[in-house]
């Protein structure tokens, strides 16, 4: 028969927050789990108790640590960032401002880190985006914004376009009729979508005229490649005159 603690236990863990389950040690003898990257200690009728009845355990400690509740305007740090890391030599009560700042002098040191400039554009290559590198690189983005912007127009987000902008109202009119510009030519070269283009022809009362395919190779079908085609339709315009004749 499970006991009335066992089963008090059970649903503890059951309604606690997702995490890791009396794995860091008590600090006022509650049960503690992990949510958010924190540790929480069970202190069911605290102020600052969650509706699970958990309170932040880096909060009960940097209470203790004033002697008095932490007001709002003020925070608990880890000094080494480890925020499971709860021991009282290790955290500092902060002001909300005094901790922005804080983090806002360990970002621009960090700007200041030396970035080679090949290493970047591989890592650029190899990431496909401004944050990407920076995270491989270890560096904050905006020190990458800030000193290599000539590196970084195709990485950067395309501003949506404007269906009542007069230049690209204009490029599309010019190709909408011109039926040697395709679709997806067009959209290469404006970065716009297919609908967009489209939706201004619409708007502007001009029919987009498709692309003439004759003279071209075929490349697909039913929109799968054509290898095999391909190397059938070489080997046949490879055969001498003599061999395509028809026999007489």
């Amino acid at each position: 028969m499970v006991s009335s603690r066992e089963s008090n236990l059970r649903n503890l863990k059951k309604h606690a927050p997702q995490g890791q389950f009396d794995v860091f040690p008590s600090y006022k003898g509650g049960h503690t789990t992990t949510y958010g990257g924190y540790v929480w200690e069970l202190c069911p009728g605290h102020p600052l108790a969650n509706h699970w009845g958990y309170v932040a355990q880096h909060r009960l400690i940097g209470e203790d640590l004033l002697g008095r509740p932490l007001q709002k305007n003020e925070v608990v740090h880890h000094h080494d960032h480890n925020r499971t890391n709860n021991d009282p030599s290790n955290l500092a009560v902060m002001t909300r401002e005094a901790h922005r700042s804080h983090h806002a002098k360990l970002v621009a040191e960090a700007m200041k880190s030396p970035i080679d400039r090949d290493e970047l554009i591989k890592a650029l290559e190899e990431c496909g985006s401004i944050k990407g590198a920076a995270r491989k690189l270890g560096v904050h983005h905006m020190t990458i914004r800030n000193r290599f912007p000539e590196l970084l127009h195709p990485y950067k987000r395309i501003t949506p376009t404007k269906l009542d902008h007069p230049r690209d109202i204009e490029i599309v009119l010019a190709a909408a009729p011109d039926p040697n510009i395709g679709l997806k030519d067009l959209m290469k070269t404006v970065r716009m979508s297919a609908a967009t283009i489209l939706r201004i022809c619409e708007r502007n009362g001009v029919e987009w005229v498709k692309k003439t395919r004759k003279g071209e190779q075929r490349k697909t079908y039913r929109g799968k490649p054509t290898s095999r085609m391909t190397t059938i339709s070489h080997a046949n315009n490879s055969e001498p005159e003599s061999q395509q004749a028809d026999p007489q």
